[in-house]
């Protein structure tokens, strides 16, 4: 068996000394998330395994990727509007996705709205669309507005440890500032790293 050393042994040959103890089984994990039972009722053996997440699934089907329903201009990036969204930000610079457009094809009709739009289930999300060159424009744009944050939030931080140091709050100490290294990645960054 596997049981960490030390702490998992000296428990392991408590129990074996102990002649109570009985073995009731053994897992055998195939990944982190698999989990696998044999229901006691109707002795049926039930098995689960969740796959990784949507991001991880680089050239593999995606069940949630929107072109596995529409066939559409290479160009575009589709993305799945939530209707609350929707009314509270807009389109953000996507347009609606129109199962009349000529250059779509809706590989399943029922997903077609009154609204001649194409919804994931009734009143659920919405198809929207962007040309790539607007994506990767709006992309860089994210990104540079990410860095000017974050860039003003180490200024204002400096500038608060300065008014420290000069005495501008006197009855207040400061003993450590730092700007949280969490908030400091770029997402390219960690993709190519793998996290």
């Amino acid at each position: 068996m596997g049981f960490p050393p030390k702490i998992g042994e000296a428990v392991f040959k408590e129990h074996a000394e102990n002649k109570s103890a009985e073995l009731l089984g053994e897992v055998k994990a195939k990944g982190p998330a698999y989990t696998g039972w044999t229901d006691t009722e109707t002795k049926t053996r039930v098995e689960m395994e969740s796959g990784p997440p949507p991001w991880e699934l680089e050239g593999v089907a995606n069940p949630s990727d929107a072109r596995n329903f529409v066939d559409c201009p290479a160009n575009w990036v589709l993305y799945w509007i939530n209707p609350k969204l929707l009314e509270a930000d807009g389109w953000r610079g996507y347009m609606p996705v129109s199962p009349s457009d000529s250059r779509v094809k809706l590989k399943v009709p029922s997903m077609r709205s009154p609204d001649n739009l194409i919804r994931r289930g009734h009143q659920g999300d919405i198809l929207g669309y962007m040309p790539k060159e607007w994506y990767e424009s709006r992309k860089r744009l994210t990104q540079k507005r990410t860095q000017e944050q974050t860039q003003a939030s180490l200024d204002r931080m400096q500038q608060l440890r300065d008014e420290f140091k000069g005495g501008r709050y006197p009855n207040i100490s400061l003993e450590d500032a730092r700007h949280p290294s969490h908030t400091m990645i770029d997402p390219q960054e960690l993709k190519q790293r793998g996290d």
